[in-house]
């Protein structure tokens, strides 16, 4: 599991699922933003391809944190 914190804005509950889009850039976040609109959405594919899941949690005012959980593979 990989997990990554921030103290940004946060993502508002009705526009998470948003963010994981092709070239979403929600209008409460559209200040200049050092991250590409992709991002979220190639992250997303990536972990599925590896029979992963990521998760978000986010609270308006308080920040977004997201989980990047890959199965473990034993030889």
């Amino acid at each position: 599991m990989l997990e990554v914190d921030d103290t940004g804005p946060g993502i508002p509950l009705q526009s998470q699922e948003k963010i994981f889009e092709d070239f979403q850039r929600l209008p409460e976040t559209s200040r200049a933003s050092p991250v590409p609109d992709s991002v979220s959405a190639i992250v997303r594919r990536l972990v599925e391809l590896l029979k992963g899941r990521i998760e978000l949690e986010s609270e308006v005012g308080s920040g977004t944190s997201f989980r990047v959980i890959l199965p473990m593979h034993y030889a």
